[in-house]
């Protein structure tokens, strides 16, 4: 929150490479994560299994840690 305490903490993440490149909070306080990952990411399967490419994520949780 503003005053620095932690609200909640999550992991996600997939078994391959994970880089978040953009966070932000938006004016209704969800927190909005972009990025790429190389493999299955919050149980959506990755388009091109086996392949070294990585595809670019858009995450949105609530101010719970909820994802929308």
């Amino acid at each position: 929150n503003q005053s620095g305490t932690l609200k909640w903490c999550k992991l996600i993440g997939s078994d391959q490479y994970d880089s978040a490149e953009a966070i932000e909070v938006d004016s209704s306080g969800h927190l909005l994560i972009s990025g790429e990952t190389g493999g299955d990411l919050d149980g959506k399967t990755h388009p091109y299994p086996g392949n070294v490419n990585s595809v670019i994520f858009l995450m949105k949780l609530d101010s719970n840690g909820i994802i929308q």
